[in-house]
């Protein structure tokens, strides 16, 4: 009898009443949802619900995601964690080849326990999980600023389905920027607000392990953003204070990079010995030009180099990319619709990326 009272007073105490606010969170997640699956809706109704993009999304991801399901499952079944992966030819480290893949990313934790067989159709949701998040998250940070409820969700859809995802869809692991960034902006307001430094370490570790390759990106962009909020609110505080903040500012992000370090300093390492590396001789040859005073050189380097990238043939019409990328969003960085490029053009896909950033830049400060 008293078992049943108490399973009585458990169901009095679950409040089910969002249910019936149209305009409750839990309706505005379901939106969010409803939304991503639109934004895949001809992939995922037409290939069994997955999303075959091409190039390195099926090439790469989709067999890797395979392949990080098995070292997990060999963990959990043996206990020992696979170290050098055999799968990959004569074999590989595992840290530092798989790492930038999404070996330790968050969300491919849901994917290990389901069947083997369900991966593609597990990444395509985990990717439209990963937007969802990402737009809960920069709600967050907006509702930092007292921003209207309304406001927030508004651009958090905005923000979660942004060109800059739209545009690396088939880079898997670079969703995780798009989900984790809010978290590290935050971090850094709830630092300068007098608020402990947990949120700010969390969100830097979450980049180390989910993308070490973007924790770099996000750390040098975090402290500048940090230091123009700091000198922003500054008289908003005592010196005290403010000596405070830069203190537990600067420990936040040693501490959360170093839990990224297991992850970070291998893949470091192995960077520097990788011929990429050892090949990438554009800033020596910057520097070199330099010093000889070779400013035609110079100029080329800056000016040209980038724009003829993979030995395409130099393309005269750069001036029109803005233009026509706003009047028809570009789908690659391979080319505009407009204008065929045989190659890569490195010029025209800096534009894409790079001008939406700019222009905000300006309009914010």
């Amino acid at each position: 009898m008293t078992e049943l009272n108490d399973v009585k007073v458990i169901k009095r105490k679950i409040d089910f009443s969002f249910l019936k606010n149209i305009h409750s969170l839990f309706y505005y997640v379901l939106f969010l949802i409803l939304i991503g699956i639109g934004f895949f809706a001809f992939a995922l109704f037409r290939q069994s619900f997955t999303i075959p993009l091409g190039g390195d999304y099926t090439q790469q991801y989709v067999a890797f995601h395979y392949n990080f399901y098995d070292d997990w499952w060999t963990f959990f079944t043996t206990g020992k964690f696979v170290l050098w992966d055999h799968n990959t030819f004569l074999g590989a480290d595992n840290i530092t080849s798989n790492t930038y893949y999404g070996l330790f990313s968050p969300f491919l934790l849901p994917i290990l326990f389901f069947p083997r067989s369900w991966i593609p159709q597990l990444m395509a949701i985990m990717m439209i999980a990963r937007m969802v998040v990402g737009g809960l998250f920069f709600r967050l940070y907006l509702k930092h600023f007292k921003i209207s409820e309304t406001s927030a969700r508004v651009f958090s859809i905005a923000y979660a389905f942004c060109g800059w995802m739209a545009y690396y869809l088939w880079f898997n692991n670079f969703f995780e920027v798009l989900t984790f960034l809010p978290l590290v902006l935050l971090g850094i307001e709830k630092v300068l607000t007098k608020e402990k430094p947990t949120l700010l370490i969390v969100a830097l570790f979450l980049f180390g392990i989910s993308n070490y390759f973007f924790l770099i990106t996000i750390s040098f962009y975090g402290v500048a953003y940090a230091l123009f909020r700091f000198f922003q609110r500054i008289k908003l505080n005592t010196a005290k204070e403010n000596l405070a903040i830069l203190g537990w500012g600067i420990l936040a992000f040693a501490i959360g990079i170093m839990l990224g370090f297991f992850i970070l300093l291998p893949n470091y390492l192995n960077a520097m010995q990788a011929p990429r590396a050892e090949d990438a001789t554009y800033l020596a040859s910057l520097k070199e030009a330099w010093e000889i005073k070779d400013y035609e050189q110079l100029k080329f380097l800056i000016l040209e180099f980038w724009g003829n990238n993979n030995n395409s043939e130099p393309a005269t019409y750069r001036q029109l990319y803005p233009f026509l990328s706003f009047l028809f969003p570009t789908i690659s960085g391979r080319y505009v619709n407009l204008i065929p490029l045989k190659n890569f053009e490195n010029i025209s896909g800096s534009i894409f990326t790079f001008t939406p950033t700019i222009m905000l830049f300006f309009v914010g400060v």
